[in-house]
């Protein structure tokens, strides 16, 4: 899987380029915002950023595995894949 750094996905903050990041992983929900339950603008406001906390406030695990996933593409790392949160 992809290392990106946490200053490349903040570069990912449009709704039409849509990035975040959860539990160390990163999330390309580009193609989702229009269908996310909660509206547009609650992605919106963490696009580009760690959104773990407010994620697990909303989310179950279940969630993650069925509907998350699959946008995974990546993880929060460095040159050696260790995490850099």
């Amino acid at each position: 899987m992809k290392s990106f750094t946490i200053e490349e996905v903040a570069q990912h903050n449009k709704p039409n380029d849509l990035w975040i990041i959860v539990d160390g992983k990163v999330f390309d929900l580009t193609d989702f915002v229009s269908e996310h339950p909660g509206g547009k603008k609650v992605l919106v406001k963490i696009a580009g950023k760690d959104a773990t906390k407010k994620f697990k406030q909303f989310h179950n695990d279940a969630i993650m595995q069925r509907v998350g996933l699959p946008m995974q593409i990546g993880v929060i790392g460095d040159a050696d894949g260790r995490a850099r949160l």
